[in-house]
């Protein structure tokens, strides 16, 4: 793959000026307005290169890595580091949560076309995604990346973008309407079991889906009603080949917690 090295050299130092640098290694909580500034800037050129790098390893049909699963692990030990002390504001676990976003996704392309380089012409296709089941739980990935994901609103059938993680501190908090803001100008996202979710399954199956939902980067919209017009009543069937989707359910029990 053209680059590879310093591909794997720049995704380093991004994770690295998100974990120790934007913030003291032992802080819970994001100093001032301009660090968040930058963690954003960060996280728009870490969802760029990523992008990048799954689309040339697709045409390559070579296998390759940057390693995005043991930053993926690197980044929640940071969330997990301290408990968080935060009241109100800016916590580092919830200032990191897109970066995680964006390398969860990543790290599930990067193994799964590893995987299918590594066995393609060995294993029929049920045995591959057995393959990649048990590579994506010794990597610490869950089977679905996502932790951002579009959402309806139960009662006010609002349209959101919502996140399935989020500080407990600020789950609990009285203060203000619950949502998650991560950047000027993007809108906040929203969490709780209000908020339903179009695709809560994720398209295992279908690689223009994953490529579509992956260039979704929070960053890149302020309203993504807007920017991705899709009905959600009438979705297409992928297309499945000789291999009946329901096969792969025992397979896709194993998660990571």
């Amino acid at each position: 793959m053209p680059h590879k090295g310093s591909w794997e050299t720049t995704l380093k130092l991004y994770i690295e000026i998100q974990l120790n640098i934007l913030q003291p290694p032992d802080s819970t909580v994001c100093l001032d307005h301009e660090s968040r500034d930058y963690r954003e800037t960060v996280n728009q050129l870490l969802a760029e290169i990523t992008f990048r790098v799954s689309d040339f390893a697709t045409q390559s049909h070579e296998k390759y890595s940057v390693n995005t699963a043991k930053s993926c692990r690197d980044v929640r030990e940071r969330m997990h580091r301290h408990r968080c002390d935060v009241i109100a504001g800016h916590c580092v676990y919830n200032a990191l949560i897109p970066t995680l976003d964006i390398l969860q996704r990543h790290a599930y392309e990067e193994i799964r076309h590893n995987v299918h380089i590594a066995v393609d012409d060995c294993l029929p296709i049920e045995l591959e995604m057995m393959v990649f089941e048990y590579a994506m739980l010794a990597e610490e990935v869950p089977m679905d990346p996502r932790i951002f994901v579009d959402a309806r609103n139960i009662s006010s059938k609002e349209h959101a973008r919502k996140t399935r993680l989020i500080c407990d501190h600020a789950k609990n908090s009285d203060i203000g309407e619950p949502r998650l803001h991560i950047g000027e100008g993007v809108t906040p996202l929203v969490f709780g079991s209000d908020w339903k979710e179009y695709q809560p399954c994720y398209p295992h199956y279908d690689h223009k889906a994953r490529r579509d939902q992956n260039k979704r980067c929070p960053y890149e919209f302020s309203d993504w009603t807007h920017a991705y017009v899709v009905d959600f009543d009438e979705e297409e069937e992928p297309d499945w080949g000789d291999f009946d989707p329901e096969d792969f359910e025992e397979v896709t029990s194993l998660q990571v917690v």
